[in-house]
């Protein structure tokens, strides 16, 4: 099949990878417009813009997807589907109606849980077992249309969004073949999303890392696997930003190894043990040992290189 290709992120990049090893043809990549990118804030093309270059396919970057011109362009690249994944902005109908068979979204949750911009992150951070692949047509309501193709992936006890999100981008290259093959057999059978099974996964802000000591600390093990690598799970400590990296739950310890059990009501965020094996603050349930930390613009640091360097005692607050 002839198909025009909507993606910006990095993972949107792996499956227009996919569809180019594969017998079908691209005959146009739409991405987001190259926005300011890292600490100089130059301005970068997305990772798909920059992958459809080196392989030679025609890119369109709209500010918006309205409007005669860029509904020309579509209609002067004849195509059998469009196919869009994690492109970032909402497509008109005027748009989803060019091809012959429409659009259809690849999307990295199991629809209609964790509609939105961020499903992956927001699969840990709820405490999902399981997520997956929906494939759906597209209608005008983002996330909403009906299911074509879906398939399911167990989560680990100990999965990060960066690892979780490499295991389904393989699951994806899986769908998208296999999909687009049902596809033109006519084999699909569209489904109605559930209305009653709705959620959502909205998009992630710099805001969205802090870390509440209040919380469990499952919710904190959870937060810090979840918001890898972006925003990041941080909390602060002397009017320092500190991202915390790993940790993970533990009981809180026993009166005679602190100075005092904190009580979940009136400590949490306090540290109740500090030593190399790691910083234990009280949660609002257990506690949370952090085992790897970083200070804003440092590096990486284990538990112990950090108290090397900085003075931390049990009693403190963070947050």
């Amino acid at each position: 099949m002839n198909l025009v290709f909507f993606g910006t992120a990095p993972f949107a990049a792996h499956a227009l990878k996919t569809l180019v090893a594969s017998r079908h043809r691209i005959v146009l990549c739409v991405t987001q417009p190259d926005r300011p990118q890292g600490r100089g804030q130059q301005e970068r093309p997305s990772p798909v813009k920059a992958w459809a270059l080196e392989h030679s396919i025609t890119v369109v970057q709209p500010e918006r997807l309205e409007g005669a011109g860029i509904l020309k362009k579509f209609k002067d690249c004849p195509s059998d589907l469009g196919v869009v994944v994690a492109y970032g902005q909402k497509i008109p109908a005027a748009v989803l109606n060019v091809p012959k068979l429409g659009c259809v979204n690849i999307h990295a949750s199991l629809l209609p849980r964790h509609r939105g911009a961020a499903p992956i992150q927001w699969a840990i951070a709820c405490g999902d077992t399981t997520t997956g692949i929906t494939v759906i047509q597209m209608n005008e309501r983002i996330d909403a249309g009906d299911i074509l193709y879906q398939r399911e992936l167990d989560i680990g006890d100990r999965e990060t969004a960066t690892g979780l999100e490499r295991r389904l981008a393989d699951l994806m290259s899986e769908c998208l073949i296999g999909g687009l093959k049902e596809l033109e057999k006519g084999a699909l059978k569209a489904r109605p999303q559930l209305e009653r099974g709705v959620t959502y996964a909205p998009r992630l802000k710099k805001e969205d890392g802090l870390i509440h000591w209040s919380w469990t600390a499952e919710k904190v093990d959870r937060w810090v696997r979840a918001m890898q690598p972006w925003p990041g799970a941080y909390t602060w400590w002397k009017g320092k930003l500190i991202k915390i990296l790993k940790g993970s739950s533990i009981p809180l310890p026993e009166p005679d190894e602190a100075p005092a059990k904190p009580s979940a009501a009136g400590q949490a965020g306090s540290a109740v043990k500090v030593s190399p094996e790691g910083i234990e603050v009280a949660c609002g349930e257990r506690a949370y040992r952090i085992t790897e930390l970083q200070l804003e613009s440092g590096r990486a640091l284990s538990a112990s290189e950090f108290l090397n360097g900085h003075t931390l005692q049990a009693g403190e607050r963070l947050g």
